[in-house]
């Protein structure tokens, strides 16, 4: 039995912009302010050259280049979160993740030997676990500031194959991830549910991006998993109409 599959919690879907992208907003905005602080002091210094000003404007251009370093080295964009995208591919459903996780404001509470399994519904626990398709040793961590505790109705189909790291969310009770992993290092997986399809798997068809998150300030990080739009079949009634369309064609040539 799977360590985390009847732990409970609370949260909510959330579809909106992620913090990153939030980020990116903020830190062009400054760079536009900074850029056109930059300019107007250039115009000023050609319009009174002395190499006092030369020399006054070059500190000052090297302090604005430093702040603006710094600002992408320790702003929000330079965090990578783990984000899986799950996509109908033919007949199987497929998901691939990859990103890093930062566990400093999480708690180990436990591990357990899991499996990539994706049970949308299960009671207060919404499971989606990538990677391996076999039982793996993995660490149990809790802290989630918010996030949804499900996606979908109950299912419980395990992967029929899988590779990478054994990473999920259980709800808002729990983050899975390989037994010993270190804080930030590098994460990747894909799983297949051969056969399967969003509807049979129980997942609320797509698109839909949900959003777990935890910490704050530098220990701030999230998952991502995004839902694809399942691709719309051709109706069996166009097919058979363009058939009928080209004996028509072929009886008309022969007349």
């Amino acid at each position: 039995m799977l360590g985390v599959r009847y732990r409970s919690g609370t949260g909510k879907e959330r579809n909106e912009r992620l913090p990153s992208q939030r980020s990116a907003v903020n830190v062009a905005l400054s760079c536009s302010v900074l850029a056109a602080t930059m300019h107007g002091m250039w115009s000023h210094f050609f319009q009174s050259f002395n190499w006092r000003n030369l020399m006054s404007l070059r500190k000052t251009s090297l302090s604005i280049a430093a702040a603006l370093l710094g600002l992408a080295a320790t702003g929000p964009m330079a965090r990578a979160a783990y984000i899986v995208t799950v996509q109908q591919v033919g007949s199987d459903v497929v998901a691939n993740g990859s990103g890093t996780i930062n566990t400093s404001a999480l708690t180990l509470v436990g591990s357990a030997t899991n499996v990539a399994i994706l049970n949308p519904g299960n009671p207060g626990a919404g499971l989606a676990f990538f990677g391996p398709a076999s039982g793996t040793y993995s660490d149990e961590y809790s802290g989630f500031t918010s996030g949804a505790t499900d996606f979908g109705s109950a299912s419980g189909v395990d992967a029929t194959s899988g590779s990478g790291d054994i990473v999920g969310v259980a709800g808002l009770s729990d983050l899975i991830v390989p037994n010993g992993y270190v804080s930030g290092a590098p994460l990747s997986d894909t799983s297949t549910w051969a056969g399967e399809t969003y509807s049979s798997l129980g997942l609320t068809g797509g698109p839909g991006t949900y959003t777990w998150e935890w910490g704050t300030g530098d220990s701030f990080d999230y998952f991502v998993m995004v839902v694809e739009s399942a691709p719309v079949p051709e109706p069996a009634s166009l097919g058979l109409i363009g058939i009928g369309s080209l004996g028509l064609l072929a009886r008309r040539r022969r007349a």
